[in-house]
């Protein structure tokens, strides 16, 4: 409302255009009267270097405000101000003033980070200062008929801020997440002063110091924003210091687009205006900045590729560890009434499958394949802690021998809620051998197979289930069903990795009775054949063999 206000009235000039300069003069020093106390509350309410920033940035906003009083001293009391004059000194004061503030600015780039902001700063100022100069500075170069102090001053304002510009974008790439809506304001503030810097410098020099009303609607909308940023600095909470991540494309991106501005206007620029000496050391400038910022790139990109090489050797030795530990707990074969194997085939390094048996007693025999959701570690975790838990003992005996019931205590202590929303399937089956029952229930696990050789001729039961996966609803129920095993038969529990993708069930089914009617029973025979990737696209792939010697 103010702003509005404001600019209705310096753009009606009413009642005169001296009244209009007098309320100017007098309205910018109270403004001061109001941001620079707010500044020194953003710096009571902040801690460390953040404190600091903001205390060193209340200081350059006094000696702004000093220059506002002087000047309006000049225009109310004396009715002329001179140029350059006293109201000068404290304006050009804030300049490094604010720089060092926004350089205090809490920040977690490295050393190298900030050498390469630095070159980023060069490019930028400097294409900034190329573009100024030939929108503006080369006017006031070339006007004439002003003093030597007056000629360095009408230059080192736009200079100045062109610093400021620089220095506040590059800042506001590297503060914590919770300073960076303060900092956007603070930001268009002061740009908000740079473009009204520039203005008046190009109407002092070609106007004769008739600088109109723009430049003074430019530092109204300049000061609202600061004062704006002030009050939301109070209120923000920077965050706790993070490890700094690799640049992003803004990052890298951002002092190409200045760069490109100016090589733009220096190509609609007279040849014998470019080679000028302003715009010709900065040109060089500009070269060497952009070609060391590329070989430290370079060498960034190198010393990053190496840490990630090495990061990817310790990974690739703890999978193996895992994978290690993983075959370490997996069962060996067994022998006896009912000869077992397997084979554990993972697409990675460790995957989601487990499986195990064991004889309870000498008449009972569990038997379990495992397959959990998903590929890499937590499935595999998942897995694991499922194998552990029915191979510790935690759970009774009595509990063992009964498949139903096994499913339904996992399904109670695996649910998808806890565990990362990972289930699993599994095929569970007790094996009895004074009756030769085979009891078993499945949760959403491929059927096992059940393999008889009569006459030459391959004989296949699938042994399947109806239920859910494991832990995927809290009521599903789980059904047992019963085979009896004749003597000689085989029986093959898999994960769903044997069969590809898509599923090809009767492929597989096709390719176990070829197996079951062939002379070996080696699983060695059966395994190459499985559709399991090295390049780690495939499934998790594994196979339990059953043989009922009778």
């Amino acid at each position: 409302m103010f702003f509005g206000a404001f600019t209705v009235f310096l753009l009606a000039g009413w009642p005169n255009r001296d009244t209009v300069e007098i309320v100017s003069a007098l309205v910018f020093p109270l403004l001061g009267l109001l941001y620079v106390p707010l500044a020194v509350l953003a710096a009571l309410s902040a801690r460390g270097r953040l404190r600091a920033a903001w205390l060193t940035f209340a200081i350059g906003l006094s000696t702004w405000a000093l220059g506002d009083v002087v000047s309006g001293y000049y225009a109310v009391i004396l009715g002329r101000e001179p140029f350059p004059s006293w109201a000068d000194a404290g304006y050009l004061a804030y300049i490094p003033i604010v720089v060092t503030a926004l350089v205090l600015f809490p920040s977690t780039r490295s050393w190298r980070d900030q050498g390469r902001m630095v070159l980023d700063g060069l490019i930028l100022a400097g294409s900034i200062f190329v573009i100024a100069w030939l929108a503006v500075m080369r006017t006031a170069w070339h006007s004439g008929g002003t003093s030597g102090p007056a000629f360095a001053i009408s230059l080192a304002y736009p200079a100045g801020d062109v610093l400021i510009v620089t220095v506040c974008i590059l800042v506001l790439l590297r503060v914590p997440p919770g300073l960076r809506f303060p900092l956007i304001l603070l930001l268009a503030g002061l740009v908000a002063a740079t473009v009204a810097d520039s203005v008046w410098a190009y109407l002092w020099n070609s106007a004769g110091h008739a600088v109109g009303s723009l430049p003074n609607i430019l530092y109204a909308a300049s000061v609202i924003l600061i004062i704006v940023a002030l009050v939301a600095a109070q209120h923000a909470e920077p965050g706790p210091a993070t490890a700094a991540r690799p640049p992003g494309l803004f990052a890298l991106w951002l002092p190409l687009v200045p760069l490109a501005a100016a090589a733009v206007f220096m190509a609609r620029t007279p040849p014998n205006v470019v080679i000028e000496t302003p715009v010709a050391a900065t040109g060089v400038l500009i070269v060497m900045a952009t070609l060391i910022r590329q070989l430290l790139e370079a060498a960034e990109s190198v010393r990053r590729e190496r840490h990630i090489r090495v990061l990817a050797d310790q990974l690739a030795a703890d999978l193996d560890s895992a994978a290690n530990y993983v075959a370490s707990i997996l069962p060996g074969d067994l022998t006896g009434p009912v000869e077992v194997s397997s084979r554990y085939l993972p697409a990675r390094a460790v995957g989601g499958d487990s499986f195990g048996y064991t004889w309870v007693d000498d008449d009972h025999l569990i038997v379990y394949l495992i397959d959990a959701s998903g590929h890499g570690v937590e499935p595999a975790l998942l897995s694991v802690s499922v194998h552990n838990l029915l191979r510790s003992g935690s759970l009774p005996t009595p509990t063992l021998l009964e498949p139903d019931r096994v499913l339904a205590e996992l399904n109670d202590r695996f649910s998808m809620e806890s565990h990362h929303d990972h289930y699993f399937t599994m095929w569970y089956g007790v094996y009895r051998l004074s009756t030769g029952q085979l009891r078993y229930a499945s949760a959403g696990h491929p059927p096992a197979l059940a393999l008889t050789v009569v006459d030459g001729t391959v004989d296949t039961t699938p042994l399947s289930g109806a239920a859910m996966p494991v832990g995927m609803f809290a009521d599903a129920e789980f059904t047992v069903e019963t085979y009896a095993v004749p003597a000689g038969a085989r029986i093959l529990l898999y994960s769903d990795g044997v069969l590809g993708d898509p599923p090809q069930m009767a492929e597989f089914v096709a390719l176990c009775e070829e197996f079951a009617a062939g002379p070996s029973n080696s699983l060695d025979s059966l395994t190459p054949r499985l559709p399991v990737g090295d390049d780690g696209e495939g499934d998790d792939c594994s196979v339990v063999q059953l043989t009922f010697v009778g």
